[in-house]
């Protein structure tokens, strides 16, 4: 670092040589060859730094304008020795190097030169920087907040250090460019609506926002940019607002609104490291945004000491938000700003940040716990009486779904739940945990099955709510499995696939000490029928699929982190072998009969010698694909259109009915969500499957029939319940009497452990096109044969067989797309058999 030595210059010296400095005109700077003493220090205005996205953001001729200017060369001791200020558009001087080189001892070959725009030759002056560590020091403050542009143009300031400035250089078009920096950030907010729900159109209106801790200046030259000082937290004690915005007012699932604003640099560091807080245990790194507040807001974060001087800034969004219901609630969002939206509070010169505020609903505002990863410390609802949490009650699938009312009480009182109407496929239960010893439930308080006799076991009776700690009702919906009667027609189809079944529950609130209710909100609940997908290829059947893929969603806000949603789930099942009780391999019999007469004089026939010499060996297990009446015999044919067969077989094999799948378990594979779909007996075993995982040729028929229908179906894999398979070479050797050989080859497919079999179907040309693997499981590739070689009486045989490995540096092996791992994540779609 160069030795800085302070002093002060004569103010006539200083004139003077201001005018020796600006004595090159332009016409003679072009004239020069060779030595160039004159040189033209050019100003550049960037665009932003963009902080969320790799671009750079473009600057508007507002934000570029410069109206006056001043520049600053220090030597190389760091004492000024040169200060011109102009007015004018054009951030352009020119300087003369030898009349520099002559105002000081210490040399110019390591000058620094700063540019400073847009401040007043009088405030400069009024600085005294006559070192360059004078103009380190100085604040520049305002005296009035605004969110605009200022009206003098925005301060910018550029720097240079080390330059060679001797006369004796050669600079290239006698031209140095300094690159400058707005000393303001611009923020931007585009504030865009996503809610799930299909029923009616929520909507965010826009009624003010404010700025909170707005600085009332910066460092000039960003003295102590690396850390906070006392100056940064000088903030106006008002919060600025605003009504000023663009775009459509209110926000809607189809449109958007945007406001910016411009703030003096502001960099603040955390009163508690993110590093440090502690958040809840398992949240996830995208869920720490939430508590982003918490690591400086004292109202949020009572450990935050009342003498930390950092005020990072925030913008407070006010508005009115209606949900899907027709409820409107006053709400406003806590943005504090940074680099990013959970611990970074740095708001940066020449940064252009980019919040993009997307709003799901209220069901996570500042209320209940502090440490319940529920809570989002940056909302909060100005609510009345009570507010009620529930979740995609009009995303009802024609399964049995099972959904909580949480309400929360603002005063003491009562609130009833009560079932309008007389409605018969709906019933309700309040409970936030098991009864003592009473197996029926989960720990979370909810059934433990959905049960075949659950809607006559419980009543429709209203349900009253006293007490914020015991607030939690749980709703059971059965099933809607209502199928098309009489004759199939493509009119009862598009009938069906409409059609959709509604209950309303009236919430109410009873103030403590009176009779009436003081707020009464009715919620509607929807109900999809089971969807109609007409088969393309069997004539006259019809699949019928749940609507909504149920398993995408986490309908309870006090579980798994609040809002979630999932490409899909893993097939499952890893390692497992699926048709453990079938034989591949089979000899066949030829030789006149002489093989038959050979084997029967141990007794044997061909199959019986097949299941001995197996016996001794590791099993060898049959494809699953293959039908199960005479699985060793090579003419078994293949299974089509069994989904509902391999998910009975899968269950039986895999043990999935000894877990018995409770309300509360997350499905471990695909077929497993599918099976939960069924009802339970009061043990909790399933006497009837019902919902079923369809299989590759079913669930390829299901999402080109409804290919326009669902999206998903257009660019997503969804899974079929069968295991892809491999194929095995199979050697049968043998050392038979007085010296005899014989070899017999052959080859047998099983099942593949690690893989499955999903599809995407894409339309393309006029046709349908499908990704699935045609080769793993296709028409006759699948079934084991054997071809003998040798003498007719060789009958001692070791057994050798060998699996196709997909892995190995080695292997030459076409893998298709639509043969996954079981552990990747694919869509599923259950299917109803009636």
């Amino acid at each position: 670092m160069k030795n800085r030595m302070t002093y002060r210059i004569l103010f006539g010296i200083m004139a003077l040589a201001t005018i020796l400095l600006s004595s090159c005109a332009e016409e003679e700077l072009m004239q020069q060859n060779g030595d160039k003493s004159c040189v033209q220090i050019v100003g550049r205005v960037p665009g932003f730094t963009d902080y969320d996205v790799a671009t750079r953001a473009a600057k508007t001729p507002e934000e570029s304008a410069i109206k006056y200017m001043t520049l600053l060369i220090y030597d190389n001791a760091g004492r000024l020795i040169n200060k011109q200020s102009i007015v004018s558009s054009v951030p352009l001087f020119v300087v003369d190097r030898n009349t520099l080189s002559q105002l000081t001892s210490n040399g110019i070959d390591q000058a620094d030169m700063y540019m400073i725009t847009n401040i007043s030759e009088a405030e400069v002056d009024g600085w005294n920087i006559l070192t360059v560590d004078d103009l380190m020091a100085v604040k520049h403050t305002y005296n009035v907040a605004s969110l605009d542009i200022p009206a003098n143009g925005f301060p910018m300031m550029g720097s240079l250090k080390d330059v060679n400035l001797n006369p004796g250089l050669v600079i290239p078009d006698s031209k140095i460019e300094i690159p400058l920096e707005n000393l303001f950030a611009k923020i931007v907010f585009n504030i865009r609506l996503e809610t799930v729900q299909e029923y009616n159109d929520p909507s965010f209106q826009l009624v003010s926002w404010e700025v909170h801790n707005l600085p009332k200046g910066f460092g000039l030259a960003g003295t102590g940019t690396d850390g906070q000082t006392s100056f940064y937290n000088d903030t106006f004690d008002s919060p600025v607002s605003s009504r000023r915005f663009t775009g459509a007012n209110p926000v809607t699932g189809s449109n958007s609104l945007s406001f910016s604003f411009y703030m003096p640099e502001h960099k603040v560091n955390p009163a508690v490291p993110a590093s440090a807080y502690s958040y809840p245990a398992g949240i996830s790194d995208s869920e720490k945004q939430r508590f982003k507040p918490c690591l400086v807001d004292r109202e949020r974060n009572s450990s935050i000491s009342a003498s930390y001087d950092g005020e990072p800034t925030y913008v407070l969004i006010n508005g009115l938000f209606t949900d899907h219901q027709n409820h409107q609630y006053a709400v406003s969002y806590k943005v504090y700003l940074g680099s990013d939206n959970w611990q970074n509070f740095q708001v940066e010169r020449n940064g252009q940040y980019n919040n993009s505020i997307v709003i799901r609903g209220i069901t996570n505002s500042q209320s209940g716990e502090d440490a319940s990863v529920s809570i989002d410390h940056r909302v909060n609802v100005e609510r009345d009486d009570i507010l009620v949490h529930m979740e995609r009650e009009t995303l009802l699938d024609s399964h049995f779904e099972v959904r909580p009312i949480r309400v929360e009480m603002r005063n003491p009182g009562k609130v009833e739940v009560r079932l309008l109407g007389d409605c018969n496929w709906v019933r309700m239960e309040k409970k936030t945990s098991a009864p003592s010893g009473d197996a029926t439930y989960c720990t979370s308080g909810k059934r433990k099955f959905f049960t075949t006799s659950l809607m006559n076991d419980l009543s429709n009776s209203p349900i009253s709510i006293t007490s914020n700690s015991d607030n939690c009702v749980w709703v059971y919906i059965d099933e809607n499995t209502e199928t098309i009667s009489g004759d199939i027609t493509d009119e009862k189809i598009k009938e069906q696939q409409r059609k959709t079944r509604e209950a309303q529950i009236e919430v109410r609130f009873i103030p403590e000490g009176a009779t009436d209710p003081t707020v009464v909100k009715t919620y509607t609940f929807e109900q999809r029928y089971l969807y109609p997908v007409k088969s393309k290829t069997r004539v006259g059947h019809v699949y019928y699929i749940e609507y909504f893929e149920e398993y995408l969603h986490n309908f309870d806000s006090d579980d798994n982190f609040g809002l979630t949603d999932y490409e899909g789930m893993p097939w499952g099942l890893d390692g497992r072998q699926l048709s453990h009780l079938y034989k591949a391999a089979y000899v066949t019999s030829s030789d006149n009969g002489i093989w038959e007469w050979i084997l029967s004089l141990f007794g044997w026939n061909a199959e019986d010698f097949v299941n001995n010499i197996e016996s001794t060996e590791s099993s060898i297990y049959y494809d699953f694909y293959l039908t199960r009446d005479n699985p060793v015999s090579p003419d078994a044919t293949e299974r089509d259109f069994s989904g509902h067969t391999f998910t009975s077989e899968i269950v039986d094999y895999a043990g999935i009915d000894e877990k018995k799948l409770s309300l509360v378990e997350n499905p471990a594979s695909a077929v497993e969500y599918c099976y939960n779909k069924n009802k339970r007996t009061n043990d909790g075993t399933v006497s009837s499957i019902k919902w079923y995982m369809p299989s590759i040729d079913e669930i390829e028929e299901i999402t080109m029939a409804a290919y326009t229908s669902f999206d998903v179906f257009q660019d997503k894999y969804y899974w079929a319940s069968q295991p892809a398979f491999v194929n095995n070479d199979l050697t049968v050797k043998g050392n038979g009497s007085w010296g005899s050989k014989i070899d017999a080859s052959g080859s047998y497919s099983s099942d593949d452990l690690l893989r499955a079999r999903a599809t995407k179907v894409s339309y393309l040309n006029g046709t349908y096109q499908n990704e699935r693997s045609d080769t793993e499981g296709a028409s006759g590739v699948n079934k084991g044969t054997i071809n003998r070689s040798g003498n007719w009486w060789n009958y001692q045989y070791d057994i050798v067989y060998e699996y196709e490995a997909y892995t190995g540096a080695n292997l030459n092996v076409t893998r298709h797309p639509g043969n996954k791992l079981r552990t990747d994540k694919c869509r599923v779609r259950a299917v109803y058999k009636p």
